[in-house]
């Protein structure tokens, strides 16, 4: 099912739309989304994150669209809308997938993993804690504990927050005399959104709500996890390197003290000080070893599942 976001993006893309802050743009400042998160948002660090955009939309935007609000009191409001029973149907859908092999794990696994996840990769943390904060708003805690989903709880903050946009700007006029929110559903076409946005409508036809992938990215014959953040997490891209340096560097940290400590207890075992067995030393060694690798390879693993995370917040967002 579609959220219809993505429709609207390329929408607004072939009116003039060229400076456009979207989901993909959180890799590019995810230390700054990380920094909001520990220390609270604040109008500097949201003009930093938001710099030269001309139009901001996506996860996690939708869940501080007061505050962008604040820091730009004069911005225009798209809120789409689609049928409630469809949207619905998009959530069972996307939970599915978070409870599949791809998507689901690096957000649901408990605070062992998280701190495993903040020492050996510390900007692969720091990401995820950003999409981790787009599920909880969304749909609340419970969504990442492996619970089953509550429809009337879920419909509920489905409708408060459609509502509560509503309530909240409604008469709202900006300083030029037009209306500052639009309550728009994709399927209305160019009409609505140029006459709005003050556009001419595009000699080309309106984008079809049908053919925007439901992953972000995805194309035609393409396996949902080679999509547009695959791009960025490419060996080659800037923060496929840094996650990749990270994990290694991390890995050579903990193994180098590891072997420290075997070294410790060779020499108490050398000066007759305590008897350890040498039997006890090597298996405790080759134990910790072991373990250090396993940790390593489940979390490149995992690294490597990011681009599938943004399933769920696509389905809700609007």
């Amino acid at each position: 099912m579609r959220t219809g976001l993505k429709t609207l993006h390329e929408a607004l893309h072939m009116v003039g739309h060229a400076n456009i802050y979207d989901q993909e743009e959180i890799v590019s400042k995810y230390n700054l989304w990380s920094d909001a998160l520990e220390n609270g948002l604040n109008q500097h660090l949201l003009a930093s994150i938001f710099e030269g955009s001309e139009v901001v939309m996506g996860i996690p935007t939708f869940c501080i669209w007061e505050e962008i609000l604040k820091l730009h009191p004069h911005a225009k409001v798209i809120l789409t809308i689609r049928e409630e029973d469809l949207w619905w149907e998009s959530v069972k859908r996307a939970r599915a997938l978070m409870d599949s092999e791809l998507p689901g794990a690096p957000l649901r696994y408990g605070s062992l993993m998280r701190s495993i996840e903040r020492v050996l990769v510390p900007s692969y943390h720091q990401f995820c804690e950003v999409l981790r904060f787009a599920w909880a708003t969304t749909l609340g805690g419970h969504a990442l504990q492996g619970q089953d989903l509550n429809e009337q709880i879920s419909r509920g903050s489905y409708r408060r927050h459609n509502s509560y946009v509503c309530t909240k700007l409604d008469g709202s006029v900006l300083p030029t005399g037009e209306q500052q929110l639009l309550v728009y559903d994709v399927r209305e076409g160019w009409g609505p959104l140029c006459a709005f946005l003050g556009k001419d409508i595009p000699e080309s036809d309106f984008p079809s709500v049908l053919n925007v992938p439901y992953f972000p990215g995805y194309r035609k014959g393409q396996a949902p996890g080679e999509q547009e953040f695959g791009e960025i997490l490419l060996p080659d891209s800037n923060f496929g390197l840094l996650m990749r340096h990270e994990l290694r560097k991390s890995l050579a940290a903990i193994i180098g003290a590891v072997t420290v400590l075997v070294a410790v207890l060779l020499t108490v075992h050398l000066t007759e000080v305590v008897h350890v067995p040498l039997a006890l030393i090597g298996l405790t060694y080759s134990a910790l070893v072991a373990i250090v690798w396993t940790a390593y390879v489940v979390m490149h693993d995992l690294v490597m599942r990011v681009p599938a995370l943004v399933v769920l917040p696509m389905a809700m967002k609007s």
